[in-house]
């Protein structure tokens, strides 16, 4: 009887040592879910800073677009000068001969 008694008392042991591995597995389950969602989120981080890279990028062409007009502003500037200071050498030379 009392072998009868440890040999169940044994099996009840090996039960919940069983259930205790299908627990852990679970855990280790869950544990590799939570990594994997690190993983996504950091993947969703670095997207993120390329966007913003990409953003500031596009900024900077605009700006550079912008600078661009300025400096042809400033050749179209440049030229009508010559063409008044042409004017004006025109003027002087009709006076002369006039």
């Amino acid at each position: 009887m009392i072998g009868a008694e440890v040999l169940r008392e044994w099996m009840i042991a090996e039960e919940v040592l069983h259930e205790w591995m299908i627990e852990a597995e679970a855990l280790h389950v869950l544990m590799i879910g939570t990594e994997v969602l690190d993983e996504l989120l950091i993947g969703a981080e670095v997207l993120h800073e390329w966007m913003i890279g990409r953003v500031v990028l596009h900024a900077l062409m605009v700006r550079a677009e912008v600078l661009h007009a300025l400096m042809i502003g400033a050749e179209v500037l440049h030229l009508l000068m010559i063409g008044a200071v042409i004017l004006h050498e025109w003027r002087i030379g009709a006076e002369v001969l006039h």
